[in-house]
């Protein structure tokens, strides 16, 4: 979308933001709790965004503290531009300050095309309210964030660190104001750690050539690399399950940052499943659920043979070109050959289930992948099907 000067300018470079602590509402919408009042559907283009927002200002389930503590926080550099989600990153104004990124939920900027009347990431008529929208996702993210900040093995190596929920206001000047008179609006904000780094999605993309629509291989990672990033891959997705009950719902290129030391950090949590405040959940986790062995499934069962998450990263897409093309090209029976190979040995996982292991639908696969899952504890069969190559990545 596209903002005006005036609109943009709060999160330019160089602008300074007084910002306090918030505690963020539980989350709202999709899965969760019902919105906190009545959608507005008919926002049309000639509605000035500025007054919408004002007239229906972020939503508070907490009283704001009376005698806040306010930090400065100082863009350093405007990394992306998605609709509510602003993206800067800067410092906060202490004497070690960290490079953090600020995901900045202003719906302001989540509203209407000035050629469509939609939204620029919700291609609905129904679904047009940026300012509740911005609230919504503001209250996923914060709810996935709180809880994953519990968790060692998580925050701060699978996911980013966690600095909290934040507002601040906005000066906003209205034509029926006296001139140099202005109104706050205000504007919620998540501080996380800044990633060094690049997305898969780069990578990825940087490997395709605009003009000959063909994909260079030769400029992704190595597929050493890219393999050991797939792993990371499903053993994040399954720790993030296994321990939050988180499911992420957007696995996609763009959400999976890779590091220089090639470790892999998910980002984005406003789609995601949290099971602890679902309706109705009694709000344990799979771990807590478990009965022993306390362990996650086994890989090998959970992804077999392909698991649709994965389309992003091994099925060729129209522009051309995957994540795991190369190691991959055979398939199925190569992914197959892949999860029992990678896994068969991991005690961090429960072994294979023998309804797993004696499933018909392993009768279609090649001698070899069954001879691998026989060293798993598959009953032996005096003769098999036949052998069936899947599907080409």
């Amino acid at each position: 979308m596209d903002l005006t000067e005036d609109q943009m300018s709060p999160y330019q470079k160089g602008s300074v933001l007084e910002i306090r602590l918030h505690v963020p509402p539980l989350p709202f919408g999709f899965y969760y709790s019902a919105y906190p009042r009545e959608e507005r559907v008919e926002l049309w283009t000639h509605e000035d965004r500025v007054a919408f927002a004002l007239a229906h200002p972020p939503f508070d389930d907490v009283p704001p503290d009376p005698n806040p503590e306010f930090h400065t926080f100082t863009i350093v550099e405007d990394k992306t531009q998605r609709s509510s989600q602003e993206q800067p990153f800067g410092e906060d104004g202490s004497d070690q300050a960290p490079l953090l990124l600020a995901k900045v939920y202003d719906g302001v900027g989540n509203m209407t095309l000035p050629e469509s009347g939609l939204r620029e990431d919700y291609n609905d008529i129904n679904d047009i309210d940026g300012m509740l929208r911005a609230d919504s996702d503001y209250s996923i993210e914060a709810g996935a964030f709180e809880i994953l900040t519990t968790h060692d093995n998580i925050s701060g190596k699978v996911v980013p660190r966690y600095y909290g929920c934040w507002t601040f206001p906005l000066e906003v000047s209205l034509p029926e104001l006296p001139e140099g008179q202005s109104v706050q609006r205000w504007v919620r904000m998540i501080l996380m750690e800044f990633i060094k780094g690049e997305s898969t999605e780069a990578k990825i993309n940087r490997a395709r050539n605009p003009e000959t629509r063909k994909f260079q291989y030769d400029l992704l990672p190595p597929e050493s690399v890219r393999l050991h990033v797939l792993r990371q891959l499903v053993e994040t997705e399954i720790l993030l399950w296994w321990e939050v009950g988180l499911t992420h719902q957007d696995f996609a290129p763009r959400n999976v940052m890779i590091r220089e030391d090639n470790s892999v950090v998910v980002i984005d949590f406003y789609q995601v499943r949290i099971t602890t405040y679902l309706k109705n959940s009694d709000g344990k986790t799979p771990k807590e659920r478990a009965d022993d062995p306390k362990l996650p499934v086994s890989p090998i069962e959970t992804y077999w043979p392909f698991r649709p998450s994965w389309s992003f990263f091994l099925v060729e897409n129209a522009a051309g070109g995957c994540w795991g093309t190369g190691y991959f090209n055979g398939g199925m029976e190569m992914t197959a050959e892949w999860l029992i190979e990678t896994w068969s040995d991991d005690d961090r996982y429960a072994p294979p289930s023998e309804e797993f292991l004696n499933h018909v639908e392993h009768m279609v696969r090649s001698p070899k992948i069954i001879n691998m899952l026989e060293d798993l504890g598959r009953a032996p069969a005096a003769s098999e099907g036949p052998s069936s190559i899947g599907q080409d990545c």
